[in-house]
């Protein structure tokens, strides 16, 4: 299915863009691209609003942070891919940004007396639980504008604690707040 073959087959209310990750900390490779893209999204989906969504930072040690992101840590690609992705939500004035690459990094520093703790499954894509269900709650909350605190869903690919639960709704909440109000 082509773009606009999918922009065309329904009455869509969100659309989102989002940068490849490995790409997503070097603001050239946006370029007249994003511009592009959201002019060729309203063009097709005029009645949408468009929301940029904010990708995440790779694990320490992770390789494709050098080889790929041609970076050094996970705090320089975060910095670097959260100021491009503001800069470019104002450039092409989406309406609103899902800071998952901010809860997702939250995550990882909640650990008790400075451990990471685990998010990923493979130092680059989120885990199946409690990756997945930060993620949705970050989602949710952003598109909705619902409170995720007393969301009850339970459906996990893999087992996620009531711990893990409480922990990934309180990050998401502290992320969606940092970038601002939803706009929904």
């Amino acid at each position: 299915v082509s773009l606009k073959d999918a922009l065309l087959s329904d009455e869509w209310d969100i659309v989102t863009l989002q940068q490849a990750s490995h790409a997503s900390p070097h603001l050239e490779t946006y370029e007249p691209y994003i511009v592009r893209l959201a002019d060729y999204v309203r063009e097709h989906a005029p009645a949408a609003k468009l929301y940029i969504h904010q990708t995440w930072a790779y694990e320490a040690g992770c390789p494709r942070l050098m080889n790929m992101a041609k970076l050094e840590t996970a705090e320089e690609m975060l910095e670097r891919l959260t100021k491009n992705y503001r800069s470019t939500a104002k450039l092409i004035e989406a309406d609103g940004i899902i800071p998952a690459g901010d809860a997702m990094y939250r995550y990882t520093k909640a650990g008790e007396d400075g451990a990471l703790l685990q998010i990923h499954r493979d130092t680059f894509h989120a885990s199946y639980g409690v990756g997945r269900y930060l993620l949705a709650l970050v989602w949710y909350q952003v598109l909705c504008g619902k409170d995720i605190t007393e969301n009850t869903f339970r459906d996990f690919d893999v087992p996620v604690t009531e711990e893990e639960v409480l922990r990934a709704k309180t990050i998401a909440a502290e992320a969606v707040r940092s970038f601002g109000e939803p706009l929904c």
